[in-house]
């Protein structure tokens, strides 16, 4: 179980890596209609 909890923990740190080193993008990819 540990073993898995390792595994898990550093493929969480490369994905958490991978996304603070490209620039941030809005997360909602549709634009929000206009507020009236």
């Amino acid at each position: 179980m540990m073993t898995d909890v390792k595994r898990w923990m550093k493929l969480r740190n490369a994905y958490n890596k991978s996304v603070s080193s490209r620039p941030p993008k809005p997360v909602p990819v549709v634009p929000s209609p206009a507020p009236r």
